[in-house]
């Protein structure tokens, strides 16, 4: 009995440690396929993060653009207003001189000098503001980065590979963990099993004939066998044993107490020991 539930608790230790060291290998493949899964997903997230900022830094310039082509256009306008002024004025100046009008010559030229600075320094703000644009669409292209289309969806088609991969790896994980905790209990409750019967056995053992003593370590003895019943069938054998003791030590009992009340009532008597039968 004792032999057979030694077995089954090293057998339950054995496949508890095979579970363990299969565990293990799938766990390595595990963390591998999730850091190859991990790299891919953080490159395309890199690479989709780069479109979505290009994205930005561009609505941003065309936004500038659009404002700046606005402005630009306004001064255009206030540009030929100028222009056309300062024509007009250096036309008068002109027809003042022909008449021989030097005071209205000179104040039409001045008038037109006037406008043409004016005209100059609108158009030197128009100069500036295409400058400043271009200088921004500059730095924009700097700032922006290309993403390949083609590049972008090799990068999907990866992670959504390996992210596949991991989550079978996964699973197998966990059907792993699950298998090792239950060898893992089973192979607690063997242990258990054989330390009870170990001890038991040992009690069976320790029992000597003394009638008195016999009879309670018996009765310990009987429920403990009892209790082991329901595991395993073979403790039958051994309560037969403990019954035939039982049976042996009722009978010295009774013998035992025969003999001192027979030797009562010999020293009652007066018989002497050595006229005893």
């Amino acid at each position: 009995m004792q032999e057979n539930s030694y077995n089954l608790k090293e057998e339950a230790w054995t496949a508890f440690k095979e579970a363990m060291s299969r565990k293990a290998a799938i766990t390595t493949i595990h963390d591998l396929a999730y850091n190859i899964y991990n790299d891919a997903r953080l490159e395309y997230e890199r690479m989709i993060q780069a479109i979505e900022e290009s994205k930005r830094i561009w609505e941003e310039f065309n936004q500038l653009s659009e404002e700046t082509d606005t402005k630009i256009s306004e001064l255009f306008q206030l540009s030929a207003v100028e222009h056309r002024a300062m024509c007009d004025a250096y036309a008068k100046s002109k027809e003042a001189r022909n008449e021989k009008k030097s005071f209205l010559a000179e104040r039409y030229s001045q008038e037109g000098f006037d406008h043409r600075e004016k005209r100059d320094e609108i158009n030197e703000q128009i100069s500036e503001l295409k400058r400043a644009l271009y200088e921004a669409k500059r730095n924009t292209k700097k700032k922006s980065q290309y993403v390949n289309p083609e590049e972008l969806e090799d990068a999907k088609e990866l992670m959504e590979h390996w992210r596949e991969k991991f989550n079978i790896e996964k699973e197998k994980m966990q059907k792993a963990k699950a298998e090792c905790n239950e060898l893992h209990e089973k192979a607690l409750k063997a242990q258990e099993k054989y330390e009870r019967e170990k001890e038991a056995r040992k009690v069976a053992n320790n029992i000597v004939p003394q009638p008195l003593k016999a009879m309670s370590l018996y009765e310990g003895l009987r429920e403990e066998y009892v209790a082991l019943l329901e595991e395993d069938a073979e403790i039958m054998q051994t309560l037969k044993e403990c019954n035939k003791v039982e049976k042996r030590f009722r009978k010295e009992s009774d013998k035992f107490r025969r003999k001192i009340k027979k030797n009562w009532s010999l020293d009652k008597a007066g018989i002497n020991w050595a006229d005893r039968a």
